[in-house]
This record gives C-alpha cells, structure tokens and sequence, in this order.
C-alpha cells in the first residue's frame, strides 16, 4: 500500500527531473551549436574533420573502465533497493579508485608520447592531439564518474547545473581560444570546460569519494560490465561507423561536411538520454526492491510512446532550420543540407532503442543485445559502402545509417517485449504505435518542404518561410495525438506535469472525449 501511495510521487518527480535535465542538456546544447557552427567556420573542413576525429577518440577511451561505470548503474541502485547500502558504497568507492588509478596511468603515457613526438619533428596538430587526449583521459574519466554518481543519489539539479555551466564555459572559451590559436586553441578550451565542470561539483560535493583499491571487487564489476560495455561500444559504433567508413572511403573534407551532420545527433539524442539518465536507477532500485520484472515493464512501454509522439516537433525544427545557418554563415559546408535533413529523420530510431536496451540490462540480457547489434553493424557497412559506390556518397551514408537505425530499433522493442512474455499481437500493436508518428512526419516534412519551396537570399524572409511551414507542420502533426488520447502513458503525462489543477482536469477531459 505505501508503494502504491508513493508512486505518484515517485512519476512526477521522474517527469519533473526529466524535463529539467532536458532542459540544462539543451541549454547545453544551444551553446554547443552555437559553438560548433563558429568554429566549424575558423577551422574550415579539413581541420574540423580532425577534431571530430578527436572526438570520436574521446568517445571511444570512454570504454577503458571496462564496464565498471556501467555496472555501477545496475548494480549500485539494486542493492539500494533491496536495503543493503554499505555494498552499493563499496561498489562505488571501488569503481572510482581503480578507475582513477587507470586513468591517470593512461594519460601518463599519452602525454609522454607527445612530448616524444615533439622531438622527432612529428606535426604540432597531431603533437597536440595526443597531448590533449592524454589530458581529457584523465579529467573525462572523473567527469564521467561524477555523472554516474551524481544520478545515482538523485541529484539531478546539481548535474544540471553543471551541464549548463559546462556548455557556456565551452562556447566562450572554444570560440575566443580557437579564434587566436586554431585546432589548439579549441583543444585547450575543451581540457578547460572538463576543469570548470569538475570543480562547482566538487564546490558543492566538498570532497573526492575514498579512492578505495580492491581489485578484487572491481575484477567482480568488471565480469559484470564488461558485457554492458560491450553492447554500449557496439552502439557507439553503430552510430559513429559511418564517419568511419566516410574518412576511409571518401576524405577529411567529406569527414568534416558529415562532421556538420552529427551535429543533429546531439541534439536528438539529448531527450532519451535525459529520459533513461532518470529513470534507470529507480527502475533498478524497483526491481531490487520487488524482484518482479513485470514491476517494471511501464519503464519500457510509456516513455517510448511518450518520446515517439514528442519527439518529431524536435525533429521538424531541425529538418526545416538546419539550412539557415549552413545557407548564411557556413557556405562552404553546402553539401552538408541535404544530409542532415536525412540523418535527422532518421534519429528519430535512435530515441525508440533507448529504453528497450535500458530495461535489457536491468534484465541481464545484455549478451544476447550483441547478437542483434553486430549484424546491424555489419548492414549499416555494407549500406554504406553500396551507397558510396552507386554514387549517392555523404548523401548514402546517411541514408545507410537511418535503415539500421530502424532495424535497430524493431529488433530491439521485439526482443524486450518478449521477455515479458508478450505475444506477437502485443508486440505488433506497439511497433505500430511508435512508428505511425514516424511515418506522419516523414510524409509532412517532404511535403512542406517540396510543394511549398521558395528560392530567396534574404535572411528574414527566410526565416519567416522557416517558422511558417514549422507552424503548418505542428498543427497538421498535432492531429496523431488523436490516436494516443486514451493511453495510459499520456494520462500519466497529464496528472504530473507541473501545471495547476483545473488546467490538469480540462487536458484530462479533452484527450478523454471520443
């Protein structure tokens, strides 16, 4: 009965969380989109291609915990639940210490290499890449506990503020380091912002965890996030194979015009990060506390639905703006339009897949995810390469990438649905829900955007044209909300959103009438 009493609490406290933390991701965002476009423009696309490189290798040492951050998530909150605190500790401290340890380790030798490099004549771009990495080795991996930790106690608020404070800080000092020292002016920013991140959390936390070495525990950790980390990796590559295969098919240039592209990727993706970043530790903590997995199937169903159907307004913002500041500022990176209009119909997959892998590692299913994803891996290379091949290039890429997105996604939702014993009619009802929104939009954005086409250069007519077909599309879009009004995931939504009462009770009585 107090679990029933509490839930309602427990919803609205996951929405309120939720869309603050999208927020602060956002707001993030905007300022990295700002950033990005500026800096794309001072370094032009041969050494932004090399920057995105960089990133991908940021991404990538992300992995050297070898699973233990991802254990952490599973294994620290069910032990939460089930009332054994001092092992969910233990667990933590463990997983920080020898990390660090790590860490530093491997950012050692990385920066000795540079400076070994430096004297063989090696050049400075790639003399300061090294350099560089081996710093944000270091700071990224505490960055990356702290973001674990921080989730893990609930405290969303501070991890926003940091986030907020992290996309000013690397804005400001990208554009004005980059503007007087090029590629190693934006290094030195990027090592600067994982700084100013890392200490207002310290300001308010007060003091490092104990650095606790048990190798013992963290070999118990790692046997169990490996896998995690496993399929995490394989996803990472899923999504980043096809900036692989353009600098190993095509060029830097090409890199740096799709580098453009991925900009969306961040965008989109911020709102199931959000979403999963608040949910799994209590979906964790549940089923440590109730070791019933039905208990937690809502945290598959509901917020999938709820990110199928929000998730285009995002999306059309995107498919018909992107053009504006590519068109006015960044002439150079033309070619980039088209693909992202592509890629970013396309991910609209990548916030489906989200929660099913979610609630997979919950489940401990995490071995059997890699037997769907590496096939897809393995299309989304031969998508691309056909693709390239017939001539469609940066265009193909992307085109290549969406298809496996969906395969992806379908694969996925099936998979997970049918460890709650759903059967096949369940299984394609849901299918059919989550991608009748896709659909809708996809026929909406080709449309406007070719029946209602005007050729201008002017930058306020434009955005006028921008903002009137977005207007069209929201309220032309608006309509599929028909077809959810009943849902449980969309009552839910109503009863918890931050609005008084009476506002409450009408939405209620609208999306209830036939």
């Amino acid at each position: 009965m107090e679990e029933q009493l509490d839930l309602p609490k427990q919803e609205k406290q996951i929405l309120n969380q939720s869309i603050f933390y999208s927020f602060s991701l956002y707001l993030r965002m905007f300022f990295k989109l700002i950033g990005g476009i500026v800096v794309a423009k001072l370094l032009g696309p041969a050494a932004y291609g090399l920057k995105n490189a960089f990133d991908l290798a940021v991404d990538y040492q992300t992995y050297s915990d070898f699973g233990t951050f991802e254990a952490i998530q599973i294994h620290a909150p069910y032990h939460r639940g089930a009332n054994d605190a001092n092992q969910a500790e233990r667990i933590m401290t463990t997983a920080f210490g020898v990390n660090m340890l790590l860490a530093l380790t491997a950012g050692g030798i990385l920066i000795l290499a540079s400076f070994y490099l430096r004297t063989t004549a090696w050049d400075t771009p790639y003399v300061d890449f090294l350099l560089f990495l081996g710093l944000i080795v270091i700071t990224n991996k505490l960055k990356l506990f702290y973001l674990n930790k921080l989730k893990l106690d609930k405290k969303i608020y501070l991890l926003s503020q940091a986030e907020m404070l992290y996309g000013i800080a690397a804005t400001i000092l990208g554009i004005v380091l980059t503007y007087y020292y090029g590629l190693r002016g934006l290094f030195i920013s990027l090592f600067l912002s994982d700084v100013i991140y890392l200490g207002y959390i310290l300001a308010v936390e007060k003091k490092l965890p104990p650095m606790m070495i048990s190798f013992p525990l963290f070999w118990k950790l790692m046997k169990v996030g490996l896998s995690i980390n496993i399929v995490f990796f394989l996803i990472t590559l899923l999504e980043s194979v096809d900036r692989l295969v353009i600098i190993t098919m095509l060029s830097e240039e090409s890199l740096g015009f799709f580098g453009i592209a991925t900009v969306a990727i961040g965008v989109v993706f911020t709102v199931p990060m959000a979403v999963e970043s608040v949910t799994l530790p209590r979906l964790m903590e549940k089923l440590g506390k109730t070791q019933d997995i039905n208990r937690i199937k809502n945290f598959l169903v509901d917020p999938t639905i709820l990110m199928a159907y929000f998730l285009p307004f995002l999306l059309a913002a995107l498919y018909f703006g992107i053009h504006l500041p590519i068109d006015y500022y960044l002439t150079q990176y033309a070619p980039s339009v088209n693909v992202v209009k592509i890629l970013t119909l396309s991910l609209f997959f990548t916030a489906t897949y989200t929660m099913p892998v979610s609630v997979c590692f919950g489940l401990n299913k995490q071995l059997n995810i890699t037997g769907i994803i590496i096939p897809v891996i393995l299309l989304n290379l031969l998508l691309n390469y056909v693709f390239i091949r017939i001539g469609w290039n940066i265009d193909g890429v992307a085109y290549g990438t969406g298809i496996s997105y969906f395969v992806f996604s379908s694969v996925m939702i099936w998979y997970t649905l049918k460890q709650f014993q759903a059967k096949f009619k369940e299984v394609f009802n849901l299918l059919l829900l989550i991608y009748c929104p896709f659909c809708y939009l996809l026929v909406l954005t080709i449309t406007l955007d070719h029946l209602w086409y005007a050729t201008t250069t002017n930058l306020w007519n434009d955005l006028l044209t921008t903002a009137v077909r977005f207007v069209i599309f929201s309220i032309l879009y608006s309509l599929i909300f028909i077809l959810i009004r009943k849902h449980e995931a969309v009552t839910k939504l109503i009863e918890n959103l931050p609005i008084s009462e009476v506002f409450q009770e009408k939405l209620r009585m609208r999306f209830s009438q036939k």
